[in-house]
């Protein structure tokens, strides 16, 4: 039980950072255009970065 625990707990947290950091690298234009691609391709639409 504390292996599920602690399998759901880092998931969670990978999660976390790849959100915040995605949303961090997004704001500041720093994006490639493979991550726009790449999230169309799994119904993603993501607004267009700042200039």
């Amino acid at each position: 039980m504390q292996l599920i625990t602690y399998l759901i707990g880092t998931a969670v947290s990978l999660g976390t950072s790849v959100a915040f950091w995605g949303t961090a690298a997004h704001s500041m234009g720093m994006l490639p255009p493979e991550a726009f691609i790449a999230a169309e391709n799994i119904g993603i639409t993501l607004p267009p970065m700042p200039r």
